[in-house]
């Protein structure tokens, strides 16, 4: 029996020894950004300047062109975190300032080897922690720094998504002093909707409400369900509900329709809203 005990002792401690030395994980980034339809007055509309922040995940909220929220303040009431996205001033007068990841926080030693992130020789667990984010690539050899950088007081390695379109990060330019963060990325308009349009092609019809989306063809209607419809133009489609049955009563598959969303905006899948004030403005069928 003591025999026992002492095998399922050493073999806990092995584990958890192994866990404690060979990764240092952030359960606290999402992966995804916030979408903000409201925005408070202390959030700034910034446009995307740079490939910095496109990265290899379905999702992705950062191309050059696209609008995102900064927070100039937030860092008067919060630490700097490992994860958070940041727009901050660089060296380069073309582009005087950029986007970037959080990585490392100051006394940290941060490595870059086979396109992964090491932290004090810990490799980091987290959706980021990869340079192709574990995605088959055929792009590039993966990146390697050719030695860890130490962090000294008040300095962070900051790192682009994606790592070789990243051209002002701590890979080239070295750490980061606060002083040049601007402020923390805290969300983003989020994708076209139904919601901006409220305008759309009608695909189903049940009781108390409508399938929306915003453009389909007449060919598409007759082969594919509402379900498939529906599902291959979010988010630019959704389930309308309404009050009253009349208000959608004369409305058939394929009515083309104007019509008013109540209530706050919130992204679900599939969307949906109550809706009023129809307005039949054609067919894709005439």
């Amino acid at each position: 029996m003591k025999r026992t005990r002492m095998l399922v002792w050493l073999l806990v401690a092995l584990l958890a020894g192994g866990c404690d030395t060979d990764t240092i994980a952030d359960t606290v980034t999402k992966e995804e950004l916030d979408v903000i339809r409201k925005p408070v007055d202390s959030l700034i509309k910034v446009t995307v300047n740079s490939d910095a922040m496109l990265n290899y995940s379905a999702y992705n909220a950062m191309p050059a062109g696209n609008d995102v929220f900064l927070d100039k303040t937030y860092y008067r009431h919060h630490p700097i975190a490992r994860g958070d996205i940041v727009r901050f001033q660089t060296r380069d007068a073309r582009l005087p300032a950029d986007f970037g990841r959080i990585i490392g926080l100051p006394g940290e030693e941060v490595h870059l080897k086979d396109g992964h992130i090491y932290i004090d020789a810990k490799q980091l667990d987290a959706f980021y922690g990869s340079e192709f984010r574990e995605k088959p690539h055929q792009e590039k050899e993966p990146t390697s720094l050719k030695e860890p950088v130490t962090l000294e007081e008040d300095e962070y390695f900051v790192l682009g998504d994606y790592w070789s379109r990243s051209f002002n990060d701590s890979q080239t330019a070295g750490p980061l002093a606060s002083s040049k963060i601007i402020g923390k990325v805290v969300g983003w308009e989020g994708p076209k909707t139904v919601w901006d349009y409220q305008q759309g092609i009608i695909v189903g019809k049940e009781s108390g409400r409508v399938a929306i989306v915003r453009e389909v063809s007449a060919n598409a209607l007759r082969v594919r369900s509402t379900e498939e419809l529906i599902n291959m133009a979010y988010p630019e489609a959704l389930w309308a509900n309404v009050d009253q049955e009349a208000e959608i009563g004369a409305l058939r598959i394929g009515d083309e329709v104007t019509y008013t969303l109540i209530g706050d905006f919130e992204l679900t899948t599939p969307l949906q809203a109550k809706a009023t004030n129809f307005v039949r403005v054609g067919s894709v069928f005439d």
